[in-house]
């Protein structure tokens, strides 16, 4: 099941569990870092945008910079940093996470990469990061498809100067001496002054929606394992 079938965008489970295919991936995260940071080495996030008309879909690779989240906190839970300028077009890794065959070509990533980070859609140099601001990461059960805890992210996401507020789950699993963080939230981009692209009268272009899948690197705090391992099922 690809990402263009789902009915729900804003509905979240179905790609928790995904496998991250990156070299860097593959290999175990070994930076020290303080307690809640994310492991922005080893962390990733991947947009989706979905073609409408003769327009095409397509899948981003980008990532953090500075970042913290702590899991079971009910205020102050964290700050996620996206780096807009890293946000690359089609990557291998991007296409096989949202769910797209086939590899896009170099002339074409480059075109779509520019497009995307020119004024009148990311403004990446004018504005070079996004944030989510986490006010709450509190249990929210066990995911039916996975097994593993979840929790509810609520807190207020900044993008080219405009906020909202957005509320999803991910779930948690200890991984290599980190928490791995795995989730997925949906925006539109009129909500945050950008146009939809669209060329032909409307012929070819893209859908609003963007939709993030996440795939973080955590470093454990005394609290998040405690609150990870009460909320983990007995075996």
């Amino acid at each position: 099941m690809s990402v263009r079938a789902m009915t729900a965008p804003y509905f979240i489970a179905y790609l928790i569990g995904a496998t991250c295919i990156s070299s860097t991936w593959g290999q175990s995260p070994q930076t020290t870092s303080a307690p809640g940071a994310v492991n922005v080495e080893f962390s990733r996030v991947f947009p989706f945008v979905e073609g409408k008309g003769l327009g095409h879909s397509h899948g981003v690779e980008a990532k953090l910079t500075s970042s913290r989240l702590v899991l079971g906190q009910n205020e102050n839970a964290g700050v996620l940093t996206f780096d807009m300028q890293s946000f690359d077009v089609d990557t291998p890794q991007s296409r096989v996470v949202v769910g797209l065959e086939g590899e896009a070509s170099d002339w074409s990533r480059k075109k779509v990469n520019a497009e995307m980070h020119g004024p009148k859609i990311l403004d990446s140099k004018t504005f070079p990061t996004a944030q989510f601001k986490v006010d709450s990461s509190l249990p929210a059960g066990i995911d039916g498809k996975t097994g593993l805890p979840m929790y509810q992210l609520i807190g207020s996401f900044t993008l080219r100067n405009q906020t909202q507020r957005i509320t999803f789950p991910v779930t948690v699993q200890e991984e290599r001496g980190w928490l791995r963080v795995r989730g997925r939230f949906a925006f539109q981009q009129s909500n945050y002054g950008i146009t939809p692209f669209s060329r032909a009268f409307g012929a070819m272009g893209v859908r609003d929606t963007i939709t993030v899948t996440g795939d973080l690197w955590v470093a454990p705090t005394p609290q998040a394992i405690a609150s990870l391992r009460q909320a983990t099922p007995k075996r």
